[in-house]
């Protein structure tokens, strides 16, 4: 598919939002070119996301980007406690213990709360700066046709009316919840389509006198005139009033403006003497559906654009930033011919039952009002957020079974079966080095001292004439009673000595062999084969 004068890049993606710009970033750490075409003028005005867990933290990680997204973090104090008031300046007001438990030794970092509006920005700069990837805004997607070698977008500017084409082979729909790439891919979107109407108010206002001495991540707001929230959406005095409403409210218009929120946000504060600044309003329908496919051919979906979620539990933006992260490095395996295209069906595969788990639990926490928040119990989700596990032909099953769990929404418990996030060790007693450093952009192969050399010679001739690449990781020195490193992995990842686990450059194992093997290299080989949809017969001639 060529079209004389066309702009050509290897993966478009429609939408610059927290999930379109994670993509860009990842593909552009490993060299694959982007554009991102976002039909808004430039990044967020408004905080909709604000939770960032543990598993989009350890992905911020390995980008580089960590301490610039904990620079425009909100404090740790002000994610503490809810409360519920008739008002800002209600001196009545109750507060609830609601930070949930740390993640603790289960990963190298802990969740923050981060504004959206804060994190996009440190998501675009980073993108732009492994030089591979390029945002423009005011470009909005119109229609996309493709075939078996790619697909031709058109896009227009919207300030001007021009229109261009853009040839790529790959196009990820990245676009929201009113996602162009998915209506015309005739995708449907299943699960509950109403629960809730919402009006988002974007306001200035120093609201010290009040709230200064009571930081909470949530201030639930109920009188007879205004029944939602108040959140503080950053350091400059602002804060975002949610207005929460029925289809046949008379104070709701149907197009709520600046002189709705005008009306309605003195109700939330409490003192009509407050001067504030309308930022923006935004309304909005609280939804929990998954799209019934997340891909045909050459085009995918992503974010928003594949699935929506109530708020409660914050798994929107963090579910679409590890779609983003799965299907980055099957994108650039495929483009750079290490993959079979058969990788990318594994793309819905395994994340669309992740989306359909977190969609149920933030349904289950808005019907219970996050009872568990309420009875001080914390409001973690480690279970989902760490603890998912793919099945895929990009996952080489070893036959083990779960162990059992009370609580699999809230407890992780370290997993070293196929398709399970490889879980996170520190290597070093200064806590400064993880397991999970030792994945890069390589099928990455665990090992311990006994079993060093065997797979290490194993991965060098598998990888070997531009196959895709392999590298080992031998954790411990295999020393007789003293591999105190060495027993603690082996422990962790259920592998006798001499064993090896196989890690996939999203972090997920795609192979484990809990005791030495006889043929270490045909053992990777067939690993290889079968996650990259690779044909045998190739794989066998690398190997000479």
């Amino acid at each position: 598919m060529t079209e004389s004068g066309a702009e050509r890049v290897p993966v478009l993606i429609a939408g610059a939002g927290p999930v379109g710009l994670a993509l860009a970033l990842a593909l552009g750490r490993v060299g694959i070119a982007s554009i991102n075409i976002e039909r808004h003028p430039g990044l967020a005005i408004h905080p909709k996301a604000r939770g960032v867990n543990p598993r989009t933290m350890e992905l911020f990680r390995a980008w580089g980007i960590i301490d610039e997204v904990r620079a425009v973090a909100d404090p740790p104090e002000a994610d503490a406690f809810i409360e519920v008031a008739a008002s800002a300046a209600d001196p009545d007001y109750r507060r609830m213990a609601s930070k949930g438990v740390p993640v603790g030794d289960r990963s190298p970092v802990d969740a923050i709360i981060c504004p959206q509006d804060h994190l996009e920005p440190v998501l675009h700069d980073a993108a732009l700066r492994t030089g591979r990837a390029e945002v423009r805004f005011g470009a909005e997607l119109v229609s996309f046709e493709q075939d078996g070698e790619g697909v031709r977008s058109v896009v227009v500017d919207r300030e001007t009316g021009a229109s261009q084409t853009i040839e790529s082979a790959y196009l990820v729909g990245c676009d929201g919840g009113r996602s162009v790439v998915r209506q015309r891919l005739g995708f449907a979107l299943e699960g509950i389509e109403n629960l809730g109407r919402h009006v988002n108010m974007l306001v200035r206002a120093d609201l010290d006198r009040y709230m200064a001495d009571r930081p909470a991540r949530f201030t639930i707001i109920r009188n007879p005139l205004f029944q939602g929230g108040l959140i503080k959406a950053g350091p400059d005095h602002r804060w975002l009033a949610i207005r929460s409403y029925q289809a046949d409210d008379p104070q709701v218009p149907d197009e709520p403006d600046e002189a709705f929120c005008r009306a309605m946000v003195p109700h939330a504060i409490g003192d009509d003497s407050i001067d504030f600044e309308v930022l923006s309003v935004l309304p909005w329908t609280a939804a929990a559906q998954v799209a019934d496919r997340y891909g045909a051919g050459r085009v995918f979906l992503a974010g928003d654009a594949a699935h929506l979620f109530v708020p409660a539990g914050g798994y929107g933006m963090n579910t679409g930033i590890a779609d983003a992260h799965n299907l980055a490095w099957k994108l650039a395996w495929v483009l750079r011919g290490y993959a079979g295209a058969g990788l990318l069906d594994t793309y819905q595969d395994e994340r669309r039952p992740v989306a359909q788990d977190n969609a149920d639990e933030s349904v289950l926490r808005a019907m219970l009002q996050d009872a568990r928040n309420h009875n001080g119990e914390g409001d973690d989700s480690h279970g989902l957020e760490l603890g998912f596990r793919y099945q895929s032909s990009a996952v080489v099953p070893d036959g083990s079974q779960p162990g059992a769990s009370l609580d699999p929404v809230r407890e992780y418990r370290p997993d070293g079966r196929p398709g399970a996030r490889a879980p996170h060790l520190w290597l070093d007693q200064a806590g400064a080095r993880s397991t999970l450093d030792l994945v890069g952009d390589a099928m990455t192969v665990f090992t311990d001292g006994a079993g060093g050399r065997p797979w290490t010679e194993a991965a060098e001739a598998v990888g070997a004439d531009g196959a895709a690449p392999l590298v080992v990781a031998i954790i411990g020195d295999g020393s007789a009673g003293g591999d105190q490193a060495g027993d603690r992995w082996r422990s962790l990842y259920g592998v006798d000595p001499g064993g090896a686990v196989v890690i996939r450059p999203d972090g997920h194992i795609a192979a484990r062999f809990a005791r030495p093997v006889e043929d270490p290299e045909a053992e990777l080989a067939g690993v290889l084969a079968a996650v990259l949809d690779l044909d045998p017969i190739r794989t066998a001639a690398t190997r000479g």
